[in-house]
C-alpha cells in the first residue's frame, strides 16, 4: 500500500506543478488608458498569435481620483480635474513605455478587470511614477477611501 501511495505522489507531483497558475509576467500589447490607475489592452498569454485576451488592468496598491462615480457617491468638480491629470499623465507614461510588461496579476473586487503590477520594459513602476508624480495615493485593502478635495 506504502508503494503504490508513493508512486500515485509521484505521478501527481509533476502534473500539480504544471497546472500551478502563473500570473505574470505578460506583456500587454497596444495599452490604452481607462483612468489614471486603470488600463487596458491585449496581453499576450502564449506566443502570438496562438493566445491573448482583452483586459482592463488596475495598477495594484494604488489609487488614484475619479473622473465618473459608481453611483454611490457625487464626483465633485475638482477631483475631476485631479482625475483628469492622471490620466493624462498615465497616457504620457504608456507613450513614453511602448512596452508595458505586467506581473502579480490578482483578480479584482468588482470582477470586469484585475490588479496587476505595471512596468515599463526598463523595469520602471507605472505605481512608482504616479505616485512620485503626486497623482496617486497608497491604497490598502479594507482601508475606507479618503476623499481628494476638501
Amino acid at each position: 500500500m506504502g508503494a503504490l501511495i508513493r508512486l500515485v505522489f509521484l505521478f501527481l507531483l509533476p502534473a500539480a506543478s504544471c497546472f500551478a497558475a502563473d500570473f505574470g509576467p505578460y506583456r500587454m500589447a497596444s495599452p490604452v488608458v481607462v483612468d489614471g490607475d486603470t488600463i487596458k489592452g491585449e496581453v499576450l498569454l502564449w506566443p502570438a498569435p496562438l493566445l491573448a485576451v482583452f483586459v482592463s488592468v488596475r495598477v495594484a496598491g494604488i489609487d488614484t481620483p475619479e473622473l465618473r462615480g459608481n453611483g454611490q457617491r457625487v464626483i465633485p468638480e475638482c477631483e475631476k480635474v485631479m482625475a483628469r491629470a492622471a490620466m493624462a499623465f498615465t497616457k504620457q507614461w504608456l507613450d513614453q513605455n511602448p512596452v508595458v510588461i505586467i506581473s502579480d496579476v490578482s483578480s479584482n473586487k468588482y470582477g470586469a478587470r484585475v490588479d496587476a503590477t505595471v512596468r515599463g520594459a526598463s523595469g520602471n513602476l507605472l505605481a512608482g511614477a504616479l505616485l512620485a508624480a503626486g497623482h496617486a495615493r497608497i491604497s490598502r485593502a479594507n482601508e475606507a477611501r479618503k476623499a481628494w478635495c476638501e
